[in-house]
């Protein structure tokens, strides 16, 4: 008897909303392989099958005809990716696995793990010493973690540089993907609060 399957590769940003980063993309069939984002393209057992950008007309189901050759992927620091495979038999019926998740790091990123039974403190930034007004070099953070944490839980803090701040966090295959992360230099005219007399 032969067995037929075929395999897509999707990424999302919650275990319940599996395509949202990278839409669903057929990587196999009866096969396995490795899957790789790099150089702006989808690669698939080092093979560069798709440009991200094409990607985008598999994001909603939608076809939007695009002729841009950028290939933008970047993740903000703290960002969990969610890893799936979706597996289909010839009379497609599909079944979805959470394969692995991926916490992107930042360049200041710091992970701190509990210690079962007792609470600890870090603190994250720097201070000057002398006594002036404060300012952003004296950002100072303390992270308390609670005393019933599970052993091997952890925390990711980053401290995010100007260059984080204005940095376009981005994927270039989806519609739907919503950075946490915006510049406000950009989105400052979102916003319809007025503060008056401050």
């Amino acid at each position: 008897m032969f067995i037929y399957f075929i395999s897509d590769f999707c990424v999302g940003s919650t275990e319940d909303i599996i395509d949202d980063i990278i839409p669903c993309v057929w990587v196999a069939i009866n096969s396995s392989g490795v899957v790789e984002i790099k150089n702006g393209h989808l690669y698939v057992d080092n093979i560069a099958y798709y440009k991200l950008s094409e990607l985008r007309a598999l994001s909603s189901g939608m076809y939007t005809n695009t002729n841009e050759t950028s290939g933008d992927f970047m993740m903000e620091p703290g960002r969990t990716l969610f890893l799936f495979l979706k597996i289909c038999n010839k009379a497609e019926i599909c079944s979805v696995k959470l394969t692995n998740t991926v916490v992107v790091e930042g360049n200041s990123s710091e992970l701190i793990t509990a210690t079962p039974g007792s609470e600890s403190s870090h603190v994250i930034g720097s201070k000057s010493g002398s006594r002036r007004k404060r300012s952003a070099a004296d950002t100072i953070l303390q992270v308390t973690l609670p005393a019933d944490m599970e052993a091997g839980q952890s925390v990711l803090i980053t401290e995010l540089s100007p260059d984080d701040v204005h940095t376009n966090f981005t994927s270039d295959a989806s519609n739907d993907f919503v950075s946490y992360i915006t510049d406000p230099d950009i989105s400052i005219n979102s916003t319809d609060r007025l503060l008056r007399g401050r």
